[in-house]
């Protein structure tokens, strides 16, 4: 299950909430490296709160009617993306085929590495989704390169293992760019997406299959 919208209007909320006190906010690891202080429109100092806790207070009291949580994060470690995988079991890496789109990929792994260290609980990179996929050579190219874990400076000795690319993909297609329009008159998945139907369907199948492989 999905919701992706619940989660963004929490995410909205975090950038304007306060977060742990300079006094403590380093005695726990969940908190090192966020806290700053804060204060109210009129000047007065507010109720400082963690910013390690306002997603997992917020998901609470709804996570147990989901199966499968989805957490749609910016492509930063920034305040909302730490938020996001301090209650994660794992985050996967969507990214288009292409030369600038995949240069960050190793400094993604390696900074939520060191994030996950500084914290003190593992956060596995499950794997790497290559989506708006075009049937030219460069993508070919790229994702044959992501399927033999060469990618870049994944391909060097010494070098942080790349996670593994996702067998299926995403393609770019009209209809995936008309699939977030409301006004649509859409009734079904499989109309929805049209000739991306399968592709995201295996690839519900693929994440679903990791995440009970976790479980066990």
């Amino acid at each position: 299950m999905f919701i992706y919208r619940y989660i963004r209007m929490i995410g909205e909320s975090v950038e304007r909430m306060w977060v742990a006190h300079p006094r403590t906010q380093n005695q726990h690891p969940e908190n090192r490296g966020v806290g700053r202080p804060a204060t109210q429109e009129d000047g007065s100092a507010t109720d400082l709160v963690s910013v390690a806790l306002i997603l997992r207070t917020a998901l609470q009291p709804v996570m147990d009617r989901y199966d499968y949580v989805i957490i749609d994060c910016p492509p930063s470690l920034g305040t909302v993306t730490k938020n996001g995988l301090r209650i994660s079991t794992g985050y996967v890496i969507p990214t288009i085929p292409d030369v600038l789109s995949t240069w960050g990929i190793y400094q993604i792994v390696d900074n939520v590495g060191r994030f996950s260290t500084d914290i003190g609980r593992p956060i596995p990179a499950l794997g790497i989704i290559a989506t708006k996929v075009q049937a030219n050579n460069l993508h070919r190219r790229i994702i044959g390169d992501l399927r033999a874990r060469r990618l870049g400076r994944f391909g060097e000795a010494g070098t942080l293992p790349q996670p593994p690319l996702f067998e299926n993909s995403v393609p770019q297609t009209v209809a995936l760019a008309r699939a977030a329009d409301v006004e649509a008159d859409i009734r079904t998945f499989k109309g929805k997406y049209d000739g991306a139907y399968d592709a995201l369907s295996g690839l519900t199948e693929e994440v679903m299959q990791i995440c009970e492989k976790k479980k066990s």
